[in-house]
């Protein structure tokens, strides 16, 4: 009885919009996240995904101070900022952690200047920070789904090359992998 209640329940809950929107956008996450991490943990750039979060953050900021689209904003000031990154870290190899840093800390510093602009509170600010699955439009959702198929389209036709450089970049480049522009398609995918 208690089991047929329950199975019930779970039954009831997917005739909701808001809910099998939320699986969608949870599933496509579960699907993109280890695919690209899995890349970023083998060449030791786990921190990148880290400061690129939070200098997404500040694009969101930024965005709610402009009037844009905050995801938009987000994804706009994330991808200059990872070529930024990954050029800061092609020209001074042996400073990379530094410059990195240096993203990270602005980003963060920018988010608060934007949201202090944007006079946006402190329970906004924890909104932009954690979201909530269950608010997912279909507009989201949509971009989402473009997103993961552009991501794992790339990661697919590229794979050989992505895990030459994700092991040895030296072999990578000696065997005509094009090195450098690979490397700033990674760093936009993440």
């Amino acid at each position: 009885f208690v089991l047929r209640k329950a199975g019930q329940a779970v039954m009831e809950m997917w005739q909701y919009e808001f809910m099998r929107r939320a699986m969608a956008a949870g599933l496509m996450v579960a699907w993109l996240c280890p695919l690209v991490g899995m890349l970023v943990v083998v060449r030791r750039q786990s921190l990148l995904g880290d400061g690129l979060g939070h200098i997404a953050f500040a694009g969101v900021t930024a965005s709610a101070w402009w009037g844009i689209y905050p995801p938009l904003g987000a994804m706009a000031v994330t991808l200059l900022a990872a070529l930024g990154i990954e050029r800061v870290r092609r020209r001074h190899r042996h400073y990379s952690d530094m410059g990195l840093a240096l993203f990270f800390y602005a980003g963060l510093a920018s988010a608060i200047v934007f949201a202090s602009l944007a006079n946006v509170s402190s329970a906004g600010i924890m909104s932009f920070l954690f979201g909530s699955i269950l608010t997912v439009t279909s507009t989201e959702l949509i971009g989402m789904a473009a997103v993961t198929a552009v991501v794992t389209g790339l990661l697919w036709i590229c794979r050989r090359e992505l895990v030459a450089l994700a092991f040895d970049e030296a072999v990578a480049r000696v065997n005509g992998v094009r090195v450098d522009l690979l490397q700033t398609m990674f760093a936009l995918l993440i």
